[in-house]
C-alpha cells in the first residue's frame, strides 16, 4: 500500500522462492556446448565483471567495486566456492551461480538452506538455456551435499524474465516483499 501522504510509493515487489531439495524435480540440463566450471578465486575479478555487466540494467543495482565485492560476497565467511559454478570463454565469465550457506540460520531453524545468492547470465546467452541449466547443474551439487532445500530472492519486473528461470528449476514464491520509494 502506498503512502503518498508520507512521500512513499510502491517501487518493487521481490519475492523468496524456495524449492526443496530431498524431492528436486529434473533439473533443466546445459545445453550442448556448455560445461559448469567449479568456482576458483582466479576468476573472482571476471565474476566480479560479469555481476557489473548482467546487472546493469537491474532496477536500483549498482556496481559493485572490488574490496566491496570481496568483503560482501566472495570474501564472506558464508560463501560456498564449492557450491559456485561458472560458464567460461577462455578467461571471461559467461554465467555463474554463486552461493552461500548460513551456519547460524541453520542451527536456529535445523533446515540447511543453501542460498543461491547471485544467477547471472551475460546477455549473449540469454533465451539459451544456461542459467537454467547452470542452476540446476548447482541445485544437484547442494543436494549432494546434504542441503535441505534451496532459497533465491527475486524482483518481480526483472528485466530478463528470471522468475521463470528459477520456476523451471523447481523454485516456487514462498513469499513476498515491497519496495517502497521516496516519491
Amino acid at each position: 500500500m502506498s503512502s503518498p501522504a508520507r512521500g512513499y510509493t510502491h517501487g518493487r515487489t521481490m519475492v523468496n522462492m524456495r524449492v526443496g531439495l530431498a524431492d528436486l524435480p529434473p533439473q533443466p540440463a546445459l545445453p550442448d556446448g556448455f560445461e559448469a566450471v567449479p568456482f576458483d578465486f582466479k576468476y573472482d575479478l571476471a565474476v566480479l565483471d560479469a555481476r557489473n555487466d548482467t546487472f546493469a540494467d537491474h532496477w536500483g543495482s549498482t556496481v559493485y567495486q572490488p574490496d566491496a565485492w570481496r568483503h560482501l560476497v566472495t570474501g564472506s565467511k558464508d560463501f560456498r566456492p564449492d557450491l559456485s559454478f561458472l560458464i567460461l570463454d577462455g578467461d571471461k565469465v559467461l554465467a555463474f551461480v554463486l552461493s552461500h550457506f548460513y551456519a547460524s540460520e541453520a542451527e536456529a531453524t535445523g533446515i540447511r538452506e543453501h542460498y543461491a545468492t547471485w544467477v547471472g547470465t551475460r546477455e549473449a546467452l540469454r533465451g539459451r538455456g544456461v542459467a537454467s541449466g547452470l542452476l540446476g547443474h548447482t541445485l544437484r551439487a547442494a543436494k549432494d551435499a546434504g542441503f535441505d532445500r534451496s532459497a533465491l530472492n527475486v524482483d518481480v519486473d526483472n528485466a530478463h524474465r528470471a522468475l521463470g528461470v528459477y520456476e523451471r528449476c523447481g523454485y516456487r514464491v514462498d513469499d513476498e516483499w515491497h519496495v517502497y520509494v521516496l516519491s
